[in-house]
């Protein structure tokens, strides 16, 4: 009999001890899951600014609205902006308060409800001097309209205030610019004077423009014309007409740069000839479409 209440309670010892073990067991496999579980939550990271160098304007009845040194409307206001000055900005996504930056490079940050976004293609971020062109310390930043760039713009054009795309290959009568989307090529050529109305006398050649155009970079008989603009973005090809590069003679390669106004737009800048005939010029691409011409001295 006692051999049997020994041999019972071993039995239920071992029993339990292996319940308990199990129960231990699972338990830890269940902190092991938890542990696995929570290991595998990441905290949320910043995102990065969803749109970079944006131009806005004010957008507050006030007619004009405070920027202020730090994210927060207890900071320091360091300046303003009134009505009807474009400026640039970053829209933050983590943040109600948008880093901006004025024409006059002061920086700081406005509240998001106070910012108008404003389309930037019809707009051109400038370096200008409406002073003395001489005197580099009147020079400044500015934003204007495309279509107001003309030949009766009130002020002297310095700089296109946009990255510039690297130059490739350079020779005599060609360049090349390239970056991973935007690719331009241009060449010029000798000038091929049947292709063109032209006036003698006293053994004095003279180009006779037609079609309403003008003729730049030369007086008598020019050497060098623009053959060929072309290129693409985005893998879009683009081809500048001959009639647009036609009557620019005397283009200079080495002054050439290609800017990057955008994703989509880029702007192609040289000079011509020199001295009384000087000239500078630009064409601005939007895709694959020439949207302006412009063609000014800049000293």
């Amino acid at each position: 009999m006692i051999f049997r209440y020994i041999t019972t309670f071993c039995l239920f010892l071992i029993i339990s001890g292996c319940k308990q073990e199990k129960k231990q067991d699972n338990l830890g496999q269940a902190e092991t899951k938890k542990v696995d579980f929570v290991e595998k939550i990441e905290p949320k990271k910043n995102k990065k600014l969803s749109n970079d160098n944006l131009i806005g304007l004010i957008n507050d009845p006030d007619g004009y609205t405070n920027i202020r040194s730090n994210p927060n409307s207890k900071s320091d206001v360091v300046g303003k902006i009134f009505k009807g000055s474009y400026f640039h900005y970053n829209e933050d996504v983590n943040n109600n308060w948008y880093p901006v930056t004025t024409q006059t490079g002061l920086k700081g940050y406005v509240h998001k409800s106070r910012i108008e976004r404003v389309d930037s293609k019809p707009l051109i971020f400038l370096k200008i001097n409406s002073e003395d062109p001489t005197d580099f310390s009147f020079d400044r930043d500015t934003i204007v309209k495309i279509e107001t760039l003309n030949e009766n713009s009130p002020y002297f054009l310095r700089e296109y205030n946009y990255p510039k795309i690297k130059e490739i290959t350079k020779n005599e009568n060609s360049i090349l610019f390239e970056d991973k989307n935007v690719k331009v090529q241009i060449n010029r050529k000798e000038v091929t004077i049947g292709d063109y109305k032209i006036s003698e006398e006293n053994n004095f050649v003279k180009i006779v423009p037609e079609g309403g155009y003008k003729v730049f970079g030369a007086i008598g008989k020019p050497k060098y014309e623009l053959s060929r603009i072309q290129g693409d973005i985005n893998n879009r090809p683009f081809s500048i007409k001959k009639q647009k590069l036609k009557y620019l003679f005397e283009p200079n390669l080495t002054s050439a740069k290609v800017y990057k106004k955008s994703d989509d737009e880029i702007i192609i800048y040289l000079r011509g000839s020199g001295a009384s005939e000087g000239y500078e010029v630009i064409f601005i691409i939007d895709g694959k479409t020439l949207i302006k011409r412009h063609i000014y001295r800049g000293f």
